[in-house]
Order: structure tokens, then C-alpha cells, then sequence
């Protein structure tokens, strides 16, 4: 499949979730959708060329092979970068894969280890 389509279709997901939010999830099923949803965050750490914490943001994965999504500014000039899973485990960040001119979002790619 298509990056980009991957990518693309992530991002109407979530504009849809947010654009019509249906009233009858209730708050019981909130549990349940954190709960699901939960694997797929991440946070990201930035890092500068001394190995100082440069930034800091969040992201998901949109597939099983690790790519990510974040905000570009949070990786921007940073000389290395890793992602903390749910489940607490670090994982460097292999490099960007892209990226729009307006520097909003990047798609990356964490190492499988």
C-alpha cells in the first residue's frame, strides 16, 4: 500500500472523528476506546547533537512496520530522536520519511528492536 494513502487516510480519520463526534458513545466506552487505542501513542523525545532533550511531543502509528505520526516542529533540527511506547520501551527513530513544506506533520520510522 501507498504511503502517502496510509497517511492520507489516518488524517480523514481523525478530521472525521473530529469533525462529527457521535452522541452515542457514552462515557462507559471511553475506557474501552483508550484501552484500544492506547498501543498506537507514542511520545517523542528530540534530541540536540549533545544529547540534550531538544523536545517533546506525541504521535501514533498508523501501521504494524512502526511508522509514525508527529508534529514536524518537535523533530525539527534535532540530531537524533526515540519514541517511548505505552508499554515503556525506547526505540530510536530511523529518520523521517516525510514531511509537508508548512512543517506540520512527519511521518517516521522507528527501528523494530
Amino acid at each position: 500500500m501507498n504511503r502517502s494513502w496510509s497517511v492520507k487516510k489516518a488524517l480523514g480519520l481523525l478530521f472525521f472523528l473530529a469533525l462529527f463526534p457521535h452522541p452515542t458513545v457514552a462515557k462507559e466506552d471511553l475506557p474501552k476506546l483508550v484501552k484500544t487505542i492506547q498501543p498506537a501513542v507514542v511520545t517523542v523525545f528530540a534530541y540536540d547533537s549533545k544529547g540534550e532533550l531538544k523536545g517533546q511531543g506525541s504521535g501514533f502509528f498508523i501501521n504494524q512496520q512502526g511508522h509514525f505520526i508527529t508534529n514536524y516542529h518537535v523533530l525539527e533540527g534535532a540530531s537524533r530522536a526515540e519514541v517511548k511506547t505505552f508499554n515503556g520501551k525506547y526505540h530510536q527513530v530511523k529518520g523521517v520519511l516525510a514531511h509537508p513544506k508548512l512543517g506540520i506533520l512527519a511521518t517516521c520510522r522507528k527501528s523494530m528492536h
